[in-house]
C-alpha cells in the first residue's frame, strides 16, 4: 500500500474485483424510480396526486384542474411521464441474459417480488400557471437501459453514453418546447402535450413498454412559504426533520463506481474499498455465540481499551454490553483494515453508538494537538498548498490529519439524524445543556 491508502492489485484479485464491480455497474442502471412509495402513497397532509390514464386526458386539451392558491403558500407541480409496471423489467433481462426459463431460485423470487408496481420514465416540474418547464427534467436510467441492452446488450450500459443521450433528450424537448405558442398569457399543459411528450421519450429510449398504465401521474404540493429570522431561530432545535427533496430518479453511485473500476483496470485500488470487496479468511471471524465467543468479548471489552471521549449525555445512558462492543472494534479495524460495520433494525442504538465513535475521535485528535507547544508546530514547514492569488497554505503534519469525518448516505433521513440533529442542544443530556 502506498502513502496515498491505494493498495496494488495482482492479476487475479484485479479479474475478482473486476467481475464484482462490473455487476454492480450494470445493475444500478436497472434500479427503477418507485412512483408508487415516492408519490402516490405519499400521505403528507400538503401532497397530492392525480392519475391522468388515456382516456381522461382524450375528453379535453386542458383538463388540469390546478388548485388555487391560498395566502401564504406555493404550489409545486410535479408530472411523471410514462407510467408503466416494473415487471417488464424481468423478461428483457432474462433474455440479455440468455436465462432459458426464470429461476425458482427463493432469494430470487423473493427479489422479483420487489420489482412490481409502477415506476415512470421521466419528470418534469410546472410553473405556477401549470406551464411545463421542459429545462427541469429528471430522467430514469431503466427506460433507457431496457432499450440498450436490446440493441447492444449489457456492454452498451455507460454512464457517458448515458449522458449523451441525455443531451440529444433534451435538445428535442427544447425543440419541442419551441413549438409551443408564445402568448402574452399562460398556457398551461394540455393533452397533447403529455401525448407528444411520452412519443418523444419512447422514442428516445427505443423502448415502449407493452402495457402503459397511464401516460402520466401529476401531483402537487402546498408547502408554506418562508417565515421570518425569529420563527426559524425558534424552530431549530425542533424534532421534525425536514427531508429535502431529492431531484433524481435512478442510481447516484454509477460514476462512482465506474470511477473505481478505472483505478482496478489501472492496477490500483483504495484501501477501504479492497477490504470492502475481499471476504475475511475464516480464521479472522469469530462467532460469539460460540465456545470461543465469551473470551473475545473479554478481551475485547478490556479496560483499557474503552473510548476516552463519550458524547454528553446523561449519566445513566452508557452503552449497552454489544454498542461498546463495536466501538472498541471500529477503532481496532480503522487502524488494521480502515473498515467496519455495524448492522442492525432501526431504534437499536446505531445512531446512539456513533455519536461516542464522534465524540472519541475528536479526543483523540485534541490529544495530539495538546502535544503541539505552539500553533505553528501543528504545521508541516516542508509542504504548501496553492490557493488563489497566489497565496499559499501550510498543511498540517500527518500525525494530525487521519482523523476527518464524513457523513455519507443514500437514506437522506441517516444523514440529517447525524448531521443536522447531533448539533442541536436536545440531543445532549439535561445535565449539559446549561
Amino acid at each position: 500500500m502506498d502513502h496515498h491508502g491505494m493498495t496494488s492489485l495482482t492479476e487475479s484479485d484485479k479479474e475478482r474485483i473486476l467481475a464484482i464491480l462490473n455487476s454492480w455497474h450494470k445493475i444500478e442502471f436497472f434500479i427503477p424510480f418507485d412512483l408508487d412509495r415516492s408519490v402516490i402513497q405519499d400521505t403528507h397532509q400538503y401532497k397530492k396526486a392525480n392519475w391522468l390514464h388515456e382516456d381522461a386526458l382524450l375528453q379535453g386539451e386542458n383538463i388540469f384542474n390546478f388548485p388555487n392558491c391560498s395566502d401564504g403558500k406555493v404550489p409545486r407541480y410535479s408530472l411523471f411521464l410514462g407510467v408503466f409496471d416494473k415487471n417488464e423489467l424481468a423478461p428483457i433481462c432474462d433474455k440479455a441474459l440468455e436465462l432459458d426459463s426464470p429461476s425458482n431460485d427463493i432469494y430470487e423470487n423473493t427479489e422479483r417480488g420487489d420489482l412490481e408496481g409502477p415506476t415512470c420514465f421521466a419528470r418534469i416540474k410546472l410553473n405556477d400557471f401549470g406551464e411545463p418547464l421542459y429545462d427541469e427534467i429528471s430522467i430514469s436510467t431503466l427506460p433507457w437501459a431496457l432499450g440498450t441492452i436490446q440493441r447492444s446488450g449489457l456492454e452498451g450500459l455507460n454512464a457517458n453514453d448515458f449522458a449523451l443521450a441525455q443531451g440529444r433528450l433534451v435538445e428535442k424537448l427544447q425543440n419541442l418546447a419551441n413549438q409551443r405558442e408564445i402568448t402574452d398569457i399562460p398556457l398551461p399543459l394540455t393533452a397533447q402535450d403529455v401525448f407528444d411528450v411520452c412519443d418523444l421519450l419512447y422514442d428516445w429510449a427505443q423502448f415502449t413498454p407493452e402495457n402503459i398504465i397511464a401516460p402520466a401521474v401529476i401531483q402537487w404540493q402546498e408547502s408554506y412559504g418562508k417565515t421570518d429570522h425569529t420563527d426559524e431561530e425558534d424552530n431549530k432545535d425542533s424534532d421534525d426533520p425536514i427531508e429535502p427533496e431529492v431531484d433524481i430518479l435512478n442510481s447516484f453511485f454509477i460514476q462512482d463506481i465506474e470511477r473505481a473500476m478505472r483505478e482496478v483496470q489501472a492496477g490500483r485500488i483504495s484501501r477501504s474499498l479492497y477490504e470492502y470487496l475481499t471476504p475475511r479468511s475464516p480464521s479472522e471471524r469469530v462467532d460469539l455465540y460460540s465456545e470461543e465467543g465469551p473470551g473475545v468479548l473479554q478481551q475485547k471489552l478490556h479496560p483499557g481499551k474503552f473510548n476516552q471521549g463519550h458524547w454528553p449525555d446523561t449519566p445513566e445512558h452508557l452503552m449497552s454490553l454489544m454498542q461498546q462492543f463495536a466501538i472498541n472494534m471500529a477503532f481496532e479495524a480503522n487502524e488494521k483494515s480502515g473498515i467496519f460495520s455495524v448492522n442492525g433494525p432501526p431504534g437499536t442504538g446505531k445512531t446512539t453508538l456513533l455519536r461516542d465513535l464522534i465524540a472519541e475521535n475528536i479526543v483523540r485528535r485534541a490529544k495530539v494537538l495538546a502535544s503541539c507547544r505552539t500553533a505553528s508546530s501543528a504545521f508541516d514547514g516542508r509542504k504548501q498548498l496553492p490557493l488563489e492569488n497566489g497565496i499559499w497554505a501550510r498543511t498540517l503534519k500527518p500525525e494530525l490529519t487521519g482523523f476527518e469525518m464524513v457523513v455519507a448516505s443514500s437514506n437522506n433521513a441517516a444523514v440529517n439524524n447525524i448531521s443536522k440533529e447531533l448539533p442541536k442542544t436536545n440531543s445532549l443530556g439535561e445535565c449539559w445543556r446549561e
